[in-house]
């Protein structure tokens, strides 16, 4: 993974390097967010001309995937997954399964 500065007009579809505040100090956007083209509009119109953004390189995969496949191994089919800002996701239990990791 590398880091690098990009214009915001050619930042849609990118991944935040770091949080963005406004000048008062209040959260715009949170690291780990993928630009939409709406982002760019917000952030062209606070005054931002460059923004820092992280870049996969050959063979990485996004906090989100890898989430996605981390929960999917634990939860052997039993558990619904969402994902929830930051790497992380939310898991809850569909089926009662403590017979299932029993019988394995």
């Amino acid at each position: 993974m590398r880091s690098l500065t990009v214009d915001v007009k050619g930042a849609a579809g990118r991944i935040l390097c770091c949080t963005v505040f406004r000048p008062g100090g209040k959260k715009l956007l949170a690291k780990g967010h993928i630009l939409s083209a709406e982002d760019v509009r917000l952030l062209s119109h606070e005054g931002m001309e460059q923004v820092w953004v992280t870049e996969l390189e050959d063979g990485e995969v996004g906090e989100d995937e890898a989430v996605l496949q981390v929960a999917q191994d634990v939860g052997c089919g039993s558990l619904e997954i969402r994902l929830a800002a930051g790497g992380r996701s939310n898991l809850t239990v569909t089926e009662d399964c403590s017979t299932r990791w029993l019988l394995q």
